[in-house]
């Protein structure tokens, strides 16, 4: 698909430079097309001021009722009305291309996530994740898929004509979840983590399934699609085959990248290790669609074996550089995302472009149908975790009406009705825009409401005047708090991996050492015996509130660095 995609645009960027002389519109002079680009440049960055600040307003007067995706929308659709007052022309140059998302905008924002997240919690709610993300995905698709093939049978003067390939298209590209808004605003008030860790590891996973399931059903012919044990039993082996060779291979990039930074003098030209991160990532993402694989599960795990691996392997300036400069670019595509999608709200009602039609009922179905499949998802499959005790703790109801309230749509759901082929695409490409404008303006505005009045804040512990020593540091680490069990884990599978990790993959690819594993006994009769690396010290522990200075000014102890607050970060 990729390929295709880099054809079609290198066969339109042929055709366009072979008319004109230049980068700007055919049939202009050299000067006036220089103009019309810096003109461009300048508004683009006018507006994306406008979209920073917003965002900085909404973040400092904590207006939780106002997602920063929302503003970045409604500054698009001003900027949008604008440009069709004055010159309605251009407006076509502006449209919303997949292309650019997919290859531009979204690996920047899927590398960030694997890179930053914080991991601990991530792997530690998996079996949540996974169950919501795969399960979840699968059972919103069926709802809705059969759902609007019958009831477009039942009244198609009213919702349209619609085969049952086109409605399993659509459901796989509407059930994308994209909950950039709830994430934001969970993140600001200190959710509860486990809310917050299985919200955003279903989200990014959930982009993966639905990307790779709709690039399979659209592979499908009409005929091929037949609902039968066979059929269902070849999507899932696609699906499985495809999503297996993506993790596989994002994780040998990962892998790679690590082994050669570990043992190569990089670490002596921090530009370079930066740059070389980027593009490491870039391949993890780039080569599986180019094979027919997902870039994105690839890029995710690149980054998470990267920041596992790789980020003790770079020097002070690249770890600061590569966190803060890939958090940067992330937040610079992901509001320009939104910005497209406000322009393209605009052009839609002036009929910019002829491939768009809006059909009132159909979307009224479709919002419905997204709350009522997601409910289904969401509270069947917490009753099968609860019921199984497949987790350390049981997922209480109020946790799940959030789960089941933050199912918002977003870009990757639009970028995809782009790419449907047929004639039901203009239906879909207005009702996926509006899907995602509501729910993100409602169900993110919402959120911090929500939240409140189910007590699903965490927890302030009041500042500790003094740093944790011994079994009580033991005990912050451990989470949940309580204690590490290192007698009962040194049997299991996890404290195998550990061992395998520490004596094995670290040694070849990089990665935070500990000297030696100690029993929770020995660490309450030696504090210097933890197993906490000296990156976890103390000075990384203590209180916001304790100011005061170390003991003499001989003490050589290393303060908090770069590294320290990746760790902090991340764990």
């Amino acid at each position: 698909m990729a390929a295709g995609w880099m054809e079609e645009w290198s066969s339109a960027n042929y055709s366009s430079s072979s008319s004109s002389t230049g980068h700007g519109p055919p049939g202009h002079t050299s000067d006036e097309q220089d103009a019309f680009i810096a003109t461009n440049t300048f508004v683009a960055a006018v507006v994306l001021i406008l979209c920073m600040l917003a965002a900085h307003t909404v973040k400092k007067r904590r207006w939780y009722w106002l997602p920063e995706s929302v503003t970045s929308m409604a500054i698009g659709a001003f900027a949008g009305w604008l440009i069709i007052v004055v010159h309605k022309r251009q407006a076509k140059e502006l449209l919303f291309d997949p292309r650019i998302f997919f290859f531009v905008m979204l690996p920047p924002i899927i590398f960030s996530a694997g890179y930053n997240m914080k991991r601990k919690n991530f792997f530690r709610y998996f079996s949540a994740i996974m169950l919501f993300a795969i399960f979840g995905t699968m059972i919103a698709i069926t709802i809705m898929a059969f759902s609007l093939f019958y009831l477009c049978k039942a009244f198609p003067a009213a919702l349209g004509t619609l085969s049952l390939i086109d409605a399993w298209t659509f459901a796989t590209l509407i059930a994308n979840v994209d909950p950039v808004a709830t994430l934001s605003i969970l993140g600001a008030i200190d959710a509860d983590r486990m809310l917050y860790s299985i919200v955003f590891g279903e989200s990014m996973l959930n982009d993966s399934v639905s990307v790779v399931l709709f690039h399979t059903l659209t592979k499908l012919s009409t005929t091929e699609l037949v609902v039968s044990a066979q059929s269902i039993f070849k999507l899932v082996g696609l699906f499985l085959g495809s999503a297996c060779g993506s993790i596989a291979f994002g994780i040998g990039v990962g892998l790679v990248a690590s082994f050669c930074f570990r043992h190569a003098s990089l670490h002596l030209h921090p530009p370079i290790e930066a740059i070389l991160v980027l593009l490491f990532s870039y391949i993890a993402y780039s080569v599986p669609e180019i094979i027919g694989l997902s870039g994105i599960m690839s890029l995710f795990f690149c980054g998470i074996m990267l920041a596992h691996y790789n980020w003790y392997n770079l020097s002070e300036e690249a770890r600061a550089t590569t966190r803060h400069g890939i958090e940067a670019l992330s937040f610079l595509t992901e509001t320009s995302v939104y910005l497209y999608l406000g322009l393209n709200f605009a052009f839609s009602f002036e009929r910019v472009t002829d491939s768009l039609e809006w059909n009132g009922r159909f979307l009224a179905v479709t919002i419905a149908l997204c709350f009522v499949s997601r409910a289904v998802g969401v509270f069947g499959l917490s009753a099968i975790y609860n019921w199984t005790g497949m987790g350390r703790k049981p997922l209480p109801f109020r946790m799940q009406i959030v789960l089941w309230f933050s199912g918002l749509r977003g870009s990757v759901a639009f970028a995809l009705a782009l790419n449907v082929p047929g004639d039901n695409t203009p239906v879909f490409v207005t009702t996926t825009l509006a899907t995602v404008l509501f729910t993100t303006l409602f169900c993110g505005g919402l959120t911090e409401t929500l939240v409140s009045r189910l007590g699903l804040k965490e927890v302030q512990l009041p500042p500790q005047e003094e740093p944790m020593l011994g079994m009580d540091l033991l005990a912050h680490l451990g989470g949940d708090g309580e204690l590490m069990r290192w007698e009962d884990e040194s049997r299991s599978l996890l404290a195998r991996w550990k061992r395998f990790d520490k004596d094995w993959m670290k040694h070849y690819f990089g990665g935070k050492q500990t000297d030696r594993v100690v029993h929770a006994h020995d660490a309450a009769s030696d504090p210097s015996a933890s197993p906490i690396s000296p990156a976890l010290s103390l000075p990384s522990v203590r209180s916001p509130s304790d100011r005061r200075p170390q003991a003499s000014p001989n003490d050589r102890r290393p303060q908090a660095s770069s590294q320290t607050l990746h760790e902090e970060r991340l764990d």
